[in-house]
């Protein structure tokens, strides 16, 4: 029988690291950061680790060409409740496999990714703590021997399901594959993944989304969960983000969105049913459907009449990683793609200050695939600080443009953050977090680059920022401190 849960919403600042440091210690270290080094110890604080929280930290070889390897000589976590990711490559790499209680040690991991990276997420729940892990870091010439890609239950890898129309369709969640669902990001399901299955869809317009997942078997009891929307596919294991949508009654039989159910999210007590999706025309949304019967039996899920409609042509290509490290005379700039659909070709651009772009190159696409493809260029006369900003064209000119990174060649890794922000989307009040001490120059643009708002905040705060004037849509936050700019795009909902 199902139990109610809570765990409390888990905030994540983003710290200095220092990369030239011989430990790198998750207990401090910042979120999405990357540490350039070969030799040292990874550790989270053993003996102290803290309640409710998560890190992720990126380790790559100081040395190119090498990989980087870890082995775990101690680890002791609560079973279940606080667990280490560590994936192949930088963030939005491949998970390698999921760590929690006391495993066997001492056990090595080792990068088989081109950058010889490994990442690592660990996220840890209210309940209790133990004494934690620490490992060895080192270098090698030979990559390591890491399962490919992923299953069709995950969402890691641009494995799930794109669903492209809102006709009914039937499936089956017979397995778990990699387990992505921690007490950071599973929200009200309170359990880890059984069997589960993950979809992607993105409406062509804007008006709502509903449907009923009816168990072939009546007495299933199915639970599901929603995280977005999002400007691309965004798995819940890198963001550590909440689900929108949520539900884990205990009951059998249909659940679903419905317009009128009254609550966004329901525990073990729920009647089934949360509230529909009101939706945007290109909006990314991300839903797991978990059998907690475990039964092995299929679900039909039946769009409600009326659902904004669905098409796969909002996503061209499922990008799962895009990085840069310095190198001695150099910057490579890496990414890697999980699918692609019509894409005739990648275009990297640089800049010194995020605004003023040139043309660094272009790599031609797979086309049409299914298969993971890794992408790399070589900026040979960096900036001490390069911005950098990939975008793919389709074989009929539309293009889509990704995140922008930085690389600081002072430090030889990618720069930190200098702000970040929640909710998104917004409806009236959005909280900016800076990470940087001094002026910073925040302004929001419309998609036409209009300046919509603009202020200063000074120094490292939290500053909550008032958005009721704006209308429905996507526009970009840009911060600039002392010559360095980053942008961000954001969502506003009315």
């Amino acid at each position: 029988m199902k139990s109610i849960k809570f765990y409390s919403i888990i905030c994540v600042f983003i710290l200095a690291i220092n990369i030239n440091a011989q430990v790198v210690d998750m207990s401090t270290a910042v979120h999405l950061s990357t540490s350039t080094q070969c030799g040292g110890t990874l550790i989270d604080n053993p003996g102290a680790y803290t309640n409710n929280f998560e890190r992720t930290v990126s380790i790559c070889p100081s040395i190119p060409g090498q990989y980087v390897r870890v082995t775990f000589t101690t680890f002791d976590t609560q079973a279940g409740g606080d667990v280490l990711f560590v994936f192949n490559g930088g963030f939005g790499g491949t998970l390698i496999g999921t760590y929690s209680g006391l495993p066997a040690l001492p056990f090595t991991i080792t990068s088989s990714d081109p950058g010889g990276c490994l990442s690592f997420r660990f996220t840890t729940n209210a309940i209790t703590t133990r004494p934690g892990f620490s490992a060895n870091i080192s270098c090698v010439a030979a990559p390591g021997a890491n399962p490919p890609g992923g299953s069709p239950q995950d969402c890691v890898g641009g494995q799930g399901m794109t669903i492209c129309s809102n006709s009914t369709f039937s499936a089956n969640s017979s397995g778990v594959g990699l387990q992505e669902l921690s007490a950071t990001n599973r929200g009200c399901l309170s359990t880890n993944e059984r069997q589960s299955s993950w979809y992607y869809f993105s409406p062509t317009a804007a008006g709502f989304v509903a449907f009923t997942i009816s168990p072939q078997n009546a007495a299933d009891d199915y639970d599901f969960a929603i995280w977005g929307p999002y400007p691309s596919i965004t798995c819940p294991y890198i963001s550590g983000d909440l689900p929108t949508r949520c539900s884990y009654s205990g009951l059998s039989g249909n659940t679903g969105l419905l317009n009128g159910a009254g609550d966004n999210t329901e525990g073990a007590g729920g009647d089934k049913f949360v509230e529909d999706l009101n939706v945007l025309a290109g909006e990314v949304y991300v839903m797991v459907i978990d059998n907690f019967s475990v039964s092995g039996q299929p679900f039909d899920l039946i769009f409600t009449p009326g659902s904004a409609p669905l098409d796969c042509t909002p996503l061209p290509v499922v990008l799962t990683r895009f990085m840069g490290k310095a190198q001695e005379s150099n910057n490579l700039i890496e990414w890697t793609t999980a699918t692609e659909v019509n894409n005739q070709y990648f275009t990297v651009e640089k800049s010194n200050d995020a605004m003023n772009w040139s043309e660094l190159g272009r790599v031609n696409g797979a086309g049409n695939s299914n298969e993971v493809h890794n992408y790399s260029m070589i900026d040979p006369v960096p900036f001490q600080t390069t911005y950098y900003r990939l975008s793919q064209t389709d074989y009929n000119g539309a293009k889509t443009t990704f995140q922008t990174i930085s690389v600081e060649r002072a430090s030889g890794g990618i720069s930190g953050e200098m702000l970040s922000f929640y909710p998104n989307p917004v409806t009236e009040q959005v909280f900016i977090q800076t990470y940087q001490e001094g002026e910073n120059k925040i302004s929001i643009l419309d998609q036409t680059g209009k300046v919509v708002f603009n202020t200063i905040i000074n120094g490292i705060v939290i500053e909550p920022i008032q958005l009721m004037n704006l209308s429905s849509g996507l526009y970009f936050i840009n911060i600039e401190n002392n010559g360095r700019v980053q942008n961000e795009k954001i969502i506003v909902r009315r």
